[in-house]
């Protein structure tokens, strides 16, 4: 009885263990997601910037 419930428990700490493996690769590309958009979003406000102080230099 003893033997069969650290089995069991031996089986929840792995499955556990194998969890938390994916979601360590599923945060790291999120950062990496996260980054990619991160500078899409600088590179679109860089963009319009210039092209409102273009607008600003024609008044």
């Amino acid at each position: 009885m003893q033997n069969q419930l650290l089995e069991q428990l031996d089986s929840k700490v792995r499955a556990l263990i194998d969890e938390v493996e994916v979601l360590r690769v599923e945060i790291e590309e999120l950062k990496i997601i996260n980054q990619r958009l991160s500078d899409e979003r600088a590179h679109w406000e860089d963009g319009i910037t210039k092209l409102l102080e273009k607008f600003n230099h024609l008044d």
